[in-house]
């Protein structure tokens, strides 16, 4: 919604439709996370790494040859940890730089 406005309904009902989104609940962490692989939550809202590590994980499970191809990883690269795995893929695609060495 990108402004106030009023709805009529039935039986001399009005819904007044503001701007803004409240958290819903969702009856599973499974459709959160859903929802947030297509950006429908806010990055402010889910800490966007985690999200990251969880479609990583979801799409090596689903789709294991195709990550390995689409991140130029090996077999042994999806026995890495979850965590470990996005890291690899972070590297890999330059939005992990090497520590400058003193």
């Amino acid at each position: 919604t990108k402004r106030k406005q009023w709805i009529r309904l039935k039986n001399n009902v009005e819904l007044l439709d503001t701007p803004g989104v409240l958290w819903p609940k969702f009856e599973s962490e499974e459709v959160a996370l859903n929802l947030a692989f297509t950006g429908t939550i806010k990055d402010e809202i889910i800490d966007t790494t985690e999200i990251g590590m969880y479609l990583l994980a979801k799409l090596k499970k689903i789709y294991p040859n195709e990550v390995i191809k689409r991140y130029k990883l090996t077999e042994n690269d999806l026995q890495l940890s979850n965590e470990d795995l996005l890291e690899l893929v972070a590297k890999k695609r330059g939005c992990i730089l090497s520590r400058w060495r003193y």
